[in-house]
Protein backbone atom coordinates (compact mmCIF):
# COMPACT_ATOMS: atom_id res chain seq x y z
CA UNK A 1 0.00 0.00 0.00
CA UNK A 2 1.17 3.22 -1.08
CA UNK A 3 -0.01 5.68 1.60
CA UNK A 4 1.14 9.62 1.62
CA UNK A 5 3.39 11.13 3.70
CA UNK A 6 3.00 14.62 5.02
CA UNK A 7 5.64 17.02 4.22
CA UNK A 8 7.81 18.97 7.39
CA UNK A 9 5.20 21.74 7.36
CA UNK A 10 1.87 19.51 7.39
CA UNK A 11 3.91 17.43 10.09
CA UNK A 12 4.68 20.89 12.26
CA UNK A 13 1.26 22.16 11.41
CA UNK A 14 0.10 18.92 13.15
CA UNK A 15 2.53 19.05 16.04
CA UNK A 16 1.60 22.75 16.69
CA UNK A 17 -2.14 21.85 16.61
CA UNK A 18 -1.61 18.95 19.57
CA UNK A 19 0.68 21.37 21.81
CA UNK A 20 -2.67 23.45 21.83
CA UNK A 21 -4.74 20.96 22.40
CA UNK A 22 -2.37 19.66 25.26
CA UNK A 23 -2.28 23.16 27.08
CA UNK A 24 -5.90 23.71 27.07
CA UNK A 25 -6.19 19.99 27.90
CA UNK A 26 -4.20 20.36 31.07
CA UNK A 27 -6.01 23.84 31.43
CA UNK A 28 -8.66 22.35 31.41
CA UNK A 29 -7.97 19.52 33.55
CA UNK A 30 -6.57 21.41 36.20
CA UNK A 31 -10.35 23.29 36.40
CA UNK A 32 -11.74 19.43 36.15
CA UNK A 33 -9.59 18.02 39.11
CA UNK A 34 -10.64 21.38 41.32
CA UNK A 35 -14.02 20.76 40.70
CA UNK A 36 -14.68 17.16 41.43
CA UNK A 37 -12.25 17.58 44.70
CA UNK A 38 -14.95 20.19 45.80
CA UNK A 39 -17.65 18.02 44.77
CA UNK A 40 -16.26 15.70 46.22
CA UNK A 41 -15.83 17.23 49.57
CA UNK A 42 -19.94 17.37 49.77
CA UNK A 43 -20.31 13.85 49.65
CA UNK A 44 -19.93 12.01 53.55
CA UNK A 45 -16.73 9.45 53.09
CA UNK A 46 -18.26 5.72 51.67
CA UNK A 47 -20.54 7.28 49.37
CA UNK A 48 -18.26 7.75 46.36
CA UNK A 49 -17.76 4.54 44.31
CA UNK A 50 -14.19 3.37 44.02
CA UNK A 51 -11.90 4.29 41.00
CA UNK A 52 -10.50 2.04 39.17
Amino acid sequence: MNEHKPNIYQLRAMLDDLRKIDRAARRRGNELVLLTESIEDTIPDGELPAWD
